[in-house]
């Protein structure tokens, strides 16, 4: 008789898609009271999840009448940036958007990137804010804030049609996705 091992991943569903799109309105209200009066803003999105976060918060921000006029655009985790985009970032202010902020590695490569092309500033929003940070990173609109511990991560997922993102904190690592 052969032995399965199987291993669970204990997960807990710590925002819902119903409660992440009210994160997601929330957010869009805090950085159109951050960004009032500048005419426009970058939004930059981390590809996968992070694109599409910036996606959702650009659909909201479109819907208040004092939202500085937008550009959406995404940029590849752990890339350089592409010489295409640096034209559209140099002197105006960047909002880089991420799913989910942990030791800050990710979002600490990409502000590298994006500062090449010299933006007017650059500032961070997350859908969840999982705390321990290993660099300096500080977002100016967060979804969630939750204190976790090092071994437990969180995901956050999009949904099939794409229309709304749901976080999940888990027990230990879970397999990889892209």
């Amino acid at each position: 008789m052969a032995l399965s091992l199987f291993f669970v991943f204990m997960a807990q569903e710590i925002m819902t898609t119903d409660q992440s799109a009210k994160a997601v309105r929330r957010m869009a209200y805090q950085v159109a009271e951050y960004y009032f009066g500048i005419p426009q803003l970058v939004v930059l999105g981390l590809i996968p999840r992070g694109r599409a976060l910036a996606k959702l918060l650009v659909e909201e921000l479109n819907q208040l009448e004092h939202a500085p006029k937008l550009q959406f655009h995404h940029l590849e985790k752990h890339q350089a940036l592409p010489p295409e985009l640096s034209p559209q970032l140099a002197g105006k202010p960047v909002l880089l958007v991420d799913d989910v902020l942990f030791s800050g590695n990710t979002l600490f490569e990409a502000l590298q990137a994006v500062m090449s092309a010299r933006p007017s500033s650059v500032q961070v929003a997350v859908l969840v804010d999982r705390g321990d940070r290993l660099v300096p990173i500080s977002p100016i609109v967060v979804g969630l804030e939750l204190g976790a511990t090092r071994q437990q991560y969180v995901t956050v997922e999009l949904t099939p049609e794409g229309q709304g993102l749901s976080a999940w904190l888990h027990d230990q690592k879970p397999p990889s996705r892209s």
